[in-house]
C-alpha cells in the first residue's frame, strides 16, 4: 500500500493490508550481500509504540551500518553533501493497543528525529518508533520528500542559527553590519543560508552572507537561495595560497565564519580568515575550537550541537509559517531506493550536487 494509500485512510486505526505483507526491503551498504533484499520480516507493532511506513529518506553515513569507511578528506564530505546522520519521513501505518496520543494518528504524514535505536534500524521499508515524543507531524504545506530533509541537516542548520543567533545580533550592533563567511556549498549550507535569511528578518539589510566552495553547481544553488556573494576555491592550491588569494577576493572584514563539517582544514581555514574578535561557528567536539589560530585572534567560538526534537519542531513550524521557505527549499532529486549504494558514491565524490532523497514508495515487489 502506498503512503497516498496510507494518508487517505487516516480515520482507521490499523491498516488491515499488512496481514497480506511477506517481507520488507531494507537497504544493505554490506559488500558480500545483495542491495535491497527482501527477505526481511516486517517487524510487529510494539503495543506503546507505532510502525511507520517509509516513503522517502535523506542519503546520510549512518555509522556502524556503512560498509565503506566514511572518506572525510572527499569533496562530498567536505561541502556538507554528505554527513553523519538519519533522515527519513513517512506516514504512520499501525499504532499499538497501549498506545494514547491526542497528537498522532494512522495516516498522519510524519518525520522522526533520530536515536541511537532509530537509527540502528537502518533505512528499511517500516520504521518502529517507541518514543513517540521523536515523532513530528509534517503540516500539509511540507510534503515528504522535504521531511526526509529535516532531521539531521535541516536540524543541524537550525541549531547552528539558534546558538549563534546571539553572536550575530551583538555583532550587527557593534560594528552596524555583520559579513558571514560559510565554508561548503552543500545542503548543509543551502539550509543554513535560507534560515539565516529568514530567522534574521529584523536585521536581514545589515548581514551579508559569502559562500566560499570549489563546488561551483552548489555555489550558484546557494546564490539563488540568497547567498549576496559566492567565492571559488582551488583545493589543489597549497593552502596558504589558497588563504591569500581568499582573503584578497574578499577585502572586506568577516566578522562570522561558519563550517559545519568536521574536515578540519576547512574549519580552521575559517578561523584564519575571521578579524580579530571575530565569531567562528562550527559542530560540537570539532578540533579547531582549541587552535592556535582562535587564541591569537582572540575568537569568540560556538560549537553547535546536532540539535534535538524541539529544534526539528521548531524547523518545521516556521517552514510552514514563512512561504518563502516554503518556496525555496534546498535544492533535492528523488532517486530509487534501490540505487542507493550507487548514488552514495556518487554525491561523496561530489557528482551528484542536489541532496539525494531514496523513493521507498515502490511497493509492487513487497507485498
Amino acid at each position: 500500500m502506498s503512503c497516498a494509500s496510507l494518508t487517505r485512510q487516516a480515520s482507521t486505526q490499523s491498516i488491515t493490508s499488512t496481514s497480506s505483507m511477506v517481507g520488507m526491503r531494507k537497504i544493505s551498504f554490506s559488500l558480500s550481500e545483495e542491495r535491497p533484499f527482501l527477505d526481511l520480516a516486517i517487524p510487529d507493532v510494539p503495543e506503546d509504540g507505532v510502525r511507520i511506513r517509509v516513503c522517502y529518506a535523506g542519503l546520510c553515513y549512518v555509522p556502524g551500518l556503512n560498509a565503506a569507511p566514511f572518506r572525510k578528506g572527499s569533496s562530498g564530505f567536505r561541502n556538507g553533501n554528505v554527513f553523519d546522520g538519519f533522515e527519513v519521513s513517512g506516514v504512520i501505518e499501525s499504532m499499538g493497543s497501549q498506545v494514547i496520543s491526542h497528537d498522532l494518528a494512522v495516516g498522519d504524514p510524519v518525520t522522526v528525529f533520530p536515536d541511537e535505536e532509530i537509527t540502528q534500524q537502518g533505512y528499511a521499508d517500516f520504521l518502529i518508533v517507541r518514543k513517540l515524543n521523536n515523532i513530528v507531524k509534517l503540516p500539509a504545506s511540507i510534503s515528504l520528500a522535504v521531511g526526509a530533509l529535516l532531521p539531521t541537516g535541516g536540524t543541524l542548520a537550525m541549531s547552528a542559527v539558534i546558538h549563534s543567533q546571539k553572536q550575530l545580533e551583538r555583532l550587527v550592533s557593534v560594528n552596524g553590519h555583520c559579513n558571514i563567511l560559510i565554508f561548503g556549498a552543500g545542503s548543509l549550507t543551502h539550509w543554513l543560508v535560507r534560515l539565516l535569511r529568514y530567522s534574521s528578518s529584523r536585521i536581514k539589510d545589515k548581514i551579508h552572507i559569502i559562500v566560499a566552495s570549489d563546488d561551483w553547481e552548489g555555489l550558484k544553488i546557494a546564490q539563488q537561495l540568497g547567498a549576496e556573494e559566492v567565492v571559488l576555491l582551488d583545493e589543489r592550491k597549497h593552502e596558504e595560497r589558497l588563504i591569500e588569494k581568499l582573503q584578497a577576493i574578499l577585502a572586506k572584514t568577516i566578522e562570522m565564519a561558519v563550517c559545519l563539517t568536521h574536515e578540519e582544514r576547512s574549519q580552521k581555514r575559517a578561523a584564519r580568515c575571521l578579524s580579530q574578535n571575530g565569531v567562528l561557528v562550527i559542530p560540537e567536539f570539532s578540533m579547531a575550537a582549541e587552535s592556535e589560530m582562535v587564541t591569537e585572534k582572540n575568537l569568540e567560538v560556538v560549537e553547535v550541537p546536532r540539535g534535538d526534537v524541539g529544534i526539528l519542531r521548531t524547523l518545521v513550524r516556521i517552514i510552514d509559517q514563512g512561504e518563502s521557505l516554503q518556496a525555496n527549499q534546498p535544492a533535492y532529486k528523488v532517486y530509487p531506493m534501490e540505487s542507493a549504494e550507487k548514488i552514495y558514491g556518487e554525491v561523496e565524490l561530489d557528482e551528484i550536487k542536489e541532496r539525494p532523497i531514496l523513493d521507498f514508495e515502490a511497493l509492487e515487489n513487497v507485498f
